[in-house]
């Protein structure tokens, strides 16, 4: 039975009889997705996080909340402070009478891979939400704005313009996936500790079977789909070895001008002028060479 209510903007909330309480809370995401504890006083799911002590130094209250809650031990500087709510309406009841206005310290951290997770006596369950899930989440209403408003770090992914001759590499994507049977450039997400040349080598080894040699960054840009966003870097890469789907349900090379006739996934999509203009640089680079080559017979003279 919930021992707690909370209320934010909300006419019938009682009116404060104690003094305002500070806390913090954090927004703690791993690749995309958002950490929230069921919190064992309304059965709702809200921020990790909970009341500053006396003269407590808000980075190492919410370090230390986060550990108390979860198991987690982030050092205080992994945390960025984002804002400060200070509504006016943002309280809490509780079942012995006592209510309060909150005002919270809103922290933000990340990690690089799931970690092992431990709840607390304040906590019936933890787990990672993907903004679809949010979406119908049952949130603490003192939560609701800030989790709504939360919008995930880009994913790091590499993506290779693999070319062979005046063709590029298209993969497309099976199905049963997010963008299903869609056309990509074959790629993936970076590891911890990974450059993006590193990943790509990595990515085509395992999509592909194929070993490359990862070249010059040919264009980037951020994309927001749905259920991700993605920071997308396009590097040239040549084929060392035949690459073979693996993981795709077909592959095939295509001329740049012919990119446009395929059903490119969205943020590929994006990589055509760009790819298209590389090759056109190509392209010109032989001419360029020859006619800044002397003509048979011409004297060269030496700088004075």
């Amino acid at each position: 039975m919930p021992v707690a209510a909370y209320y934010l903007h909300d006419p019938a909330a009682p009116k404060p009889n104690s003094p305002t309480r500070m806390g913090t809370n954090v927004l703690l995401e791993c690749r995309g997705r958002l950490l929230l504890e069921q919190r064992w006083d309304c059965g709702a799911w809200g921020l990790p996080g909970g009341r500053l002590r006396r003269g407590e130094d808000e980075a190492h209250g919410i370090a230390r909340e986060l550990f108390e809650e979860t198991g987690l031990r982030l050092p205080e500087a992994a945390f960025t402070r984002v804002r400060v709510l200070d509504d006016a309406d943002r309280i809490a009841s509780y079942q012995d009478g006592t209510v309060w206005r909150m005002v919270i310290v809103l922290f933000r951290a990340q990690l690089p891979q799931e970690p092992e997770l431990h709840c607390s006596r304040e906590s019936c369950t933890l787990r990672f939400f993907t903004p679809e899930e949010l979406r119908t989440a049952d949130l603490v209403p003192t939560h609701r704005d800030l989790i709504e408003a939360w919008r995930p770090a880009p994913l790091e992914v590499a993506a290779a313009m693999l070319t062979r001759g005046q063709t590029v590499l298209l993969c497309r994507r099976p199905e049963g996936k997010a963008r299903a049977l869609q056309w990509e450039f074959p790629g993936g997400k970076l590891e911890p500790g990974e450059t993006g040349e590193q990943a790509l080598a990595r990515e085509c080894r395992e999509e592909l079977g194929a070993e490359v040699r990862v070249g010059p960054r040919v264009d980037e840009l951020v994309f927001d789909y749905p259920d991700l966003s993605v920071h997308l870097t396009l590097y040239q890469a040549e084929p060392l070895t035949e690459p073979r789907a693996l993981e795709h349900s077909a592959l095939e090379w295509a001329a740049p001008s012919e990119l446009a006739q395929y059903d490119l996934c969205p943020a590929d999509r994006r990589f055509v002028p760009a790819v298209q203009q590389w090759f056109s640089e190509q392209e010109k680079a032989p001419a360029q060479q020859a006619a800044q080559r002397p003509q048979t017979g011409e004297k060269i003279t030496a700088p004075e």
